[in-house]
């Protein structure tokens, strides 16, 4: 009896031939799997496209160490007066790096027909 169930064992489970198939099958799972997945990632840009408001600024500006803060006053006046609509300023001072003491300004989201 024991014999017979490792014989049943042996040629169920651990025939090279059902071990072939099974590899197969999930290689053609991982093939259908990675397929899906770069198709995903291909039409992830069309997402990006469909939306209207797409358009980002970014600039930085540098004013004089000895002007620094009636330049603040004067973008934070500006800002406050041409960009506080739709689309509207970011401003950001530069801590650190080779550009520290500067300043960015990020404007948007906008279109691109509100650029022209």
């Amino acid at each position: 009896m024991v014999n017979t169930i490792s014989k049943n064992f042996f040629f169920n489970y651990c025939n090279p031939v059902f071990l072939q198939l099974n590899q197969t099958n999930m290689y053609n799972k991982f093939l259908s799997t990675m397929k899906m997945f770069i198709l995903l990632l291909l039409l992830c840009p069309f997402i990006g496209m469909s939306q209207s408001k797409n358009v980002l600024t970014a600039r930085r500006v540098f004013p004089k160490t000895d002007k620094l803060l009636e330049f603040e006053k004067v973008i934070a006046a500006h800002a406050q007066k041409y960009h506080s609509g739709d689309t509207y300023w970011r401003v950001f001072a530069i801590q650190s790096g080779e550009d520290a003491g500067g300043f960015q300004i990020s404007e948007g989201p906008s279109s691109w027909a509100a650029l022209d």
